[in-house]
């Protein structure tokens, strides 16, 4: 195995379990025209996908040709088949370069996904909808319409909560969705979906907000985007956005939501979120060690986050 970066060029000697991963040349049979060339070369890009994950510098590219070939009539390929790989191909965001890139290719891309949401293939539309919280288009309103309308649609279960996920990552600061969406009733998914797009608003914190992270991370269900191998923790995108109306003043919210998931009674969704807000705010993390401690004395999971941040606050940093 060759280890895979973003500015790998050495395609000749990059090996998967089944051959030789030669993305470009993939690529090209991709959107060859020919049937039996773009079936075998999506085979392969996928295989690939999964076994070395999406860091390439052609990732970009991916998603070009990806999205070509799913809103082409003609292509000889599933469009539910390439948009798993589209999907595959999206999730490399330790690499906030190649990322920001991806973000780009998939956002000139909106206007296609958008006509594949009106898709018959519910799979179709759950994939699109889902890829469409990676997009940075340079105007999101016609896909947070386009996203508001598929919420709010007979569509299945599962497009629904993508649709949710994807209006939070596009920044949606619809007040009437957002509250419509943390409604109690709703899934967990869509729930802590809504709250994170709170977040992203110029809207005030809520109580049902707070209410909707408790007993969504208390059920375990919302940790994750749904849908791919790694898109990152709703958690984490929550404890990322919740800034202070005076940036660099007063108190941090996302200790204050702590605070209050600490009262809750739900031990379970309290540590689920000092870990989130400890990853993605890590000047409170000590403040948030001691807040679990002082809090759930006898929860074996607070134990393993005290052991764990308390630990790594003791080492001598690295030299």
């Amino acid at each position: 195995m060759v280890s895979v970066g973003p500015d790998f060029t050495d395609w000749d000697s990059l090996r998967y379990a089944n051959g030789k991963a030669d993305i470009p040349a993939i690529l090209a049979d991709l959107g060859s025209g020919e049937p039996g060339r773009a079936f075998e070369a999506l085979e392969l890009l996928c295989g690939i996908l999964s076994e070395f994950g999406p860091l390439y510098p052609e990732t970009p590219d991916m998603v070009t040709a990806l999205v070509a070939e799913a809103v082409d009539p003609d292509s000889p390929l599933r469009r539910r088949d390439l948009l798993h790989a589209l999907l595959l191909a999206v999730s490399a965001e330790d690499e906030p370069a190649l990322m920001e890139r991806v973000h780009l290719a998939l956002g000139s891309a909106v206007p296609g996904l958008l006509v594949l949401l009106a898709d018959p293939d519910a799979g179709v539309r759950e994939f699109t909808t889902l890829a469409l919280a990676w997009a940075r288009p340079e105007d999101s309103a016609p896909a947070v319409a386009a996203l508001r309308e598929r919420f709010g649609s007979d569509g299945s279960a599962v497009e629904r909560e993508y649709a949710a996920v994807s209006l939070a990552a596009l920044a949606c600061a619809d007040r009437e969705w957002i509250s419509e969406a943390l409604a109690p009733g709703n899934p967990d998914t869509v729930r802590v979906a809504a709250a994170w797009a709170l977040a992203r608003s110029p809207w005030p914190w809520t109580p049902r907000a707070t209410r909707a992270i408790a007993e969504g991370a208390q059920n375990g269900e919302p940790f994750f985007f749904p849908g791919s191998r790694r898109l990152g923790g709703l958690l984490d995108q929550v404890a990322r956005d919740l800034v202070p109306t005076d940036a660099g003043t007063g108190p941090d919210p996302g200790l204050g939501l702590l605070r209050d998931l600490l009262a809750t009674a739900r031990p379970r969704a309290a540590v689920s979120f000092a870990y989130a807000v400890s990853y993605a705010r890590p000047a409170v993390r000590s403040e948030a060690v001691r807040m679990v401690a002082g809090a759930l004395p006898d929860s074996s999971e607070a134990h393993g986050f005290v052991k764990l941040w308390g630990d790594a606050d003791a080492s001598p940093p690295a030299s």
